[in-house]
């Protein structure tokens, strides 16, 4: 996920929301976020999201939605085009999931690590 640097503080390009705070990170430069895609939480657009400042909530789009055993994966589109990869346990909200429907991607804060973008991506 794209990431800006503003005052030591790492915000998510798609929604402006801050991630992590009092970052160690180079002055300039272009940086990401990464979650595991199981990491990821998959919440219907009608689903409940929460006021919780530990949590971080991407609004996606589904590109695709496929299913790998017992395991749903669903590819969402950020506002500022963006694909992510998230993998779940398919309930009965998830297997109506298509493509175009709105939902919601959730995970912890601090389960965001982030990185220097480029080829070999050093860790921050």
């Amino acid at each position: 996920m794209q990431v800006d640097l503003n005052d030591s503080k790492f915000s998510l390009r798609s929604t402006g929301e801050v991630i992590s705070s009092s970052v160690r990170a180079p002055k300039s430069g272009s940086f990401v976020g990464a979650v595991r895609p199981e990491d990821l939480e998959i919440l219907p657009s009608n689903g409940q999201t929460e006021d919780d400042k530990t949590k971080l909530e991407v609004p996606v789009v589904i590109q695709e939605v496929s299913y790998v055993g017992r395991e749903i994966v669903v590819y969402g589109q950020t506002t500022n085009g963006e694909v992510i990869k998230a993998i779940g346990r398919p309930d009965a909200e998830l297997i109506t999931l298509a493509p175009s429907d709105k939902v919601v991607f959730r995970t912890q804060k601090e389960k965001v690590l982030f990185f220097v973008d480029e080829h070999f991506g050093v860790r921050i």
